[in-house]
Order: structure tokens, then sequence, then C-alpha cells
């Protein structure tokens, strides 16, 4: 039988079979001389390889701070840094090999401003670069903008310089080309239209879409359906489970109602209510899915002006109650400047101006953009 392996004072070494040091060389150092980084194999230089991380490297220092890295510490110490630096080659082998694919870096936007309520909030929504294409058509280009948690924002242009397009990509109604959506920090890419409402966003359009032939509650109650609580069997058989939902929305949807003064209205068809009175239902059904935020296309549009300072006191009654965030195109600038805290302007699918209302007034872009160049010497 070979002799048991031994250590310096005669005993027995546990755990170290006899091959063991024919497999691992004796460190190549006394126990008095520590091992020096002059005998380790020096880093690369390459520009693009990476560094030790500040793992490996916080490990070093603390290595090194206690002292003694003699024997078989220092063999091991001496390893782990041989292994870390292997590491680093390898990982800059394949950077190159892979570097056609590597993700292109983009500076985010740096020009938003929010309200100074919500300065410590996540913003609502934040696009980045945004843009879309329609075949060589640059519809929406680089487009950025950061909106508040509370903000009452305005999106002005004039007709064709992709206002609407910007919300339908914002709702997923069309896939960005290009870009990020962010909604309250979190990516929206990938998600369909339904997903995007049921996470937080929903919205009026420029013409009308009520149910007309059900009533003013039936349409609110329709905005209720990312709430259900019950399943397909249970409303097929009427189940209890269907009913007990059904009461909450009954309740929820004349709560809604009144809030606007409309619940007198609950049992009124739709399509016969006055004007205003939809525009107003059309939001109220918006408001019913709980969004975070709330996008309206031209509100006000074909509205006489005591409707309009009706629609006012209703968005900020809406910002102040529910304590979302609101969107709004729109081409009334008395509205658009009394209401709204931050303004962007976009013209021919790019933003040409963004701050608060006195500042898009005088701003000579949008002065140009709105009545064309001959305006100024006019």
């Amino acid at each position: 039988m070979a002799d048991e392996p031994k250590n310096t004072h005669g005993e027995k070494t546990f755990g170290e079979s006899d091959d063991f040091r024919e497999r691992m060389p004796e460190p190549a150092v006394s126990p008095e001389a520590p091992v020096a980084d002059a005998d380790l194999p020096a880093a690369d230089t390459t520009p693009d390889e990476p560094a030790m991380d500040e793992a490996a490297l916080e490990v070093e220092r603390k290595t090194e701070a206690a002292g003694s890295p003699n024997g078989v510490a220092a063999l091991f110490n001496r390893s782990r840094r041989g292994t870390y630096r292997a590491q680093s080659k390898a990982g800059a082998s394949k950077s190159r090999v892979r570097a056609s694919e590597r993700t292109r870096m983009v500076p985010l936007p740096s020009d938003g401003i929010v309200p100074e309520r919500d300065l410590y909030a996540t913003p609502v929504l934040e696009c980045r670069h945004l843009g879309i294409d329609f075949g060589g058509l640059h519809a929406v280009e680089d487009f950025n903008l950061i909106v508040g948690k509370t903000e009452i924002a305005g999106l002005i242009g004039p007709n064709g310089a992709g206002k609407t397009t910007v919300f339908n990509l914002l709702t997923k109604v069309y896939q960005p080309t290009r870009g990020t959506i962010l909604l309250d920090g979190v990516d929206t890419h990938g998600m369909t239209t339904a997903k995007v409402a049921q996470a937080g966003i929903a919205r009026t359009f420029q013409n009308i879409r009520l149910f007309a032939n059900l009533t003013v509650e039936e349409n609110v109650s329709i905005g209720l359906h990312n709430q259900v609580k019950c399943g397909m069997w249970s409303s097929i058989f009427r189940l209890p489970k269907y009913w007990v939902s059904e009461h909450e929305f009954h309740k929820q949807a004349l709560e809604l109602l009144d809030i606007f003064s409309m619940a007198d209205m609950a049992e009124i068809t739709a399509g016969n209510l006055p004007y205003g009175a939809q525009r107003r239902l059309e939001i109220i059904r918006a408001l019913a899915t709980h969004p975070k935020l709330l996008l309206l296309d031209e509100p006000a549009a074909g509205m006489n002006p005591v409707e309009t300072e009706d629609l006012m006191a209703n968005i900020r009654k809406i910002r102040d109650e529910f304590q979302i965030a609101i969107v709004l195109i729109e081409h009334d600038m008395d509205l658009v400047m009394n209401i709204c805290e931050g303004i962007a302007v976009l013209n021919y699918g790019k933003i040409i101006a963004k701050g608060t209302p006195e500042e898009i007034q005088g701003n000579e872009q949008v002065i140009e953009a709105y009545l064309g160049s001959g305006a100024k010497g006019a």
C-alpha cells in the first residue's frame, strides 16, 4: 500500500488521494515568498476586450487585504485570477464573433418636462425614438415624449402632421416600426390592443363611436369588461357569480355617470343624446376601463363654446378625481392653452417644439408650421 499523504507535522491529510500531487503541481513559491502579480499571465490589453468584472475585483482586493497568500492559498488565488482573465479573453472572442448582432445603444430623450408634483413618480408614458413607416413614407419619425403621472398634456400640429397616428401607435392599432413605448415603466412591445387597454391606456376617437342602440348605462358597462370576474359557464347558465358581477357593474356605471351629472340619463338610448352628452359618454366609457392614461382625440370637435367650457371642467375633474394622466389632440387653441400643462407640437411626423403653453405660443417654428412662412412678414 502506498504511503498515506502527510502534512508537514507528520499527520494524515484527509480528502486527498495519492495521485492528487501528480495532477496538481506544487506552487512555485516558498512559504516565505508570496505570489507576485509579475508571476501571473498579463491581462490582454486589447481595447474591446472586457476587463475583470467588479465582483472579481472585489474578491481579489479582499484576498490581498487578508494577507499571507502563501502555499496552497496562494495557488488558489493565482488560479482564480487566471480563470477570471481567461474568461475575459473568451468573452472578448465571443463579442468579436457576434459584433454584427450587438444591440445598438441609443441616447435617451433628455428634454422631457413634467409637472413638479410628478417629479418623483415614474412617468406614466415615455416614448423613445418612436417611428412608423408606411412603405417609403416616414409617417412618424424619432418621436420622444414624456408624460407625468397626473399631467394634462397636449399634442398639437397641422392637419396630417401624424397626431392620430401617434395615438394609434400608443394603443397598438399600429405596431411601431422602431422605438420603445413605456407605460408606467413597463415596455409595451408585443402587446395587442386589448392587452394595452388592460395595462392602462384608454382612448376616444375623432368620430364618436358609441353603441347607438344601447342605453347610456349599457355603454358604460361595456367599458367595465376588463373587470369581469365570472367565467364563460357562469355567464351562459346565469349562475350566482354572474348576477354578482352584473350588480357590481350596475353600481359602478351609475357612480361614473353621477360624477359627470348623467345618472338621470342612464336609461336613455345613447343615439338620442345631444352631441355634447355623447362626447361626455364616450369619455365616461373610456374611464370605466380604469386607465392610467386617457387619450382624447379632438374631444372638442363640433362643440359650441358652452359645451367646450364644460369639457374643460370635466377634463380637470377627471385629473383631480381619478389621479390619471390625460393627453389630448386638439385644434381649439383656447382649450389647449388654458388646460394643458405641457405641449408637444408635431409637424410632418416630427416634434418641432415642446414646452409650456407660454413657450409654445411664442415659438417661431410653431407659428410658421401653423400659419406658413409668410406669416412672419405679414
